[in-house]
């Protein structure tokens, strides 16, 4: 039997949207965006084969009831892509609580909303890097989940102060709510240095223990009793820059929900 494929048609000015809201986990993200910019130009029909982890088909709004936060584990994504495909971090953070409180509630925790990636960000981004100044609202490069680009992003300062290194994070709105509150999936890592990948590309070297940071951010939000929802079997993977990670297979969870109330 002959393989089916999906032609899915990529706009150039829809990638400059999401270009313009991406906000750089592994690679100085002004670089990155231009790089996938040029692959976009180049390209602007890919041609995916069924099962491809970049099809938007399974998008689609889910008519599965979600009654409490285990049932999450059977519905949710649980890794995020490159442009291209490549495996980027799995899914380690779920949030419940709508879009306005979850930015204000973390402007209040000491995270920084990521700048949308434009002329302006990709200049304060490279002299940031080049001579290792802070940038508290530095652009995420592009990251998606079931061919999604990530909604919002956010980062931590460390005491360095650098653009080099820095607590981050993104999240992706899903079609799921709990006790009328949307449910959020991200990806949270540790960038600890700047250097070169694999493919000598500029880049951004994460922390290999992901658990390290869902311990990070619930002690700044200021959680005592971490919940953590089992989204997959733990394993050792790798990222598209090279970098190799430990995932246990958890996802960090964060209930926003009664806050708002």
């Amino acid at each position: 039997m002959s393989e089916q494929f999906y032609h899915v048609h990529l706009s150039v000015n829809s990638l400059a949207t999401g270009a313009k809201t991406a906000g750089g986990c592994l690679s100085f993200p002004c670089l990155a965006a231009l790089r996938d910019a040029c692959i976009l130009r180049r390209r602007t029909v890919t041609r995916l084969p069924l099962g491809s982890p970049f099809l938007t088909l399974s998008m689609r709004k889910s008519k599965t009831k979600i009654t409490n936060i285990s049932d999450l584990a059977r519905v949710l994504p649980k890794q995020s892509f490159s442009l291209t495909g490549s495996p980027m971090e799995p899914v380690n953070l779920v949030i419940i609580g709508n879009r306005r409180f979850i930015q204000i509630y973390f402007k209040k925790h000491g995270w920084f909303t990521a700048d949308k990636l434009g002329a302006l960000s990709l200049v304060k981004a490279l002299i940031s890097v080049l001579f290792n100044k802070s940038y508290h609202e530095g652009p995420i490069s592009g990251s998606y989940v079931k061919g999604r680009h990530f909604t919002m992003g956010f980062q931590h300062p460390t005491r360095s102060d650098t653009y080099r290194r820095r607590h981050h994070l993104r999240l992706w709105r899903t079609s799921y709510k709990i006790m009328g509150r949307r449910v959020w999936v991200g990806t949270l890592s540790y960038e600890r240095s700047a250097g070169l990948s694999a493919d000598y590309y500029p880049t951004h070297h994460i922390s290999p223990t992901l658990s390290w940071e869902e311990d990070f951010l619930a002690s700044t939000l200021g959680i005592n009793r971490a919940q953590h929802l089992t989204l997959a079997k733990a394993r050792k993977g790798q990222l598209n820059n090279g970098d190799s990670y430990d995932y246990d297979g958890k996802a960090l969870v964060v209930n926003l929900s009664g806050y708002e109330l």
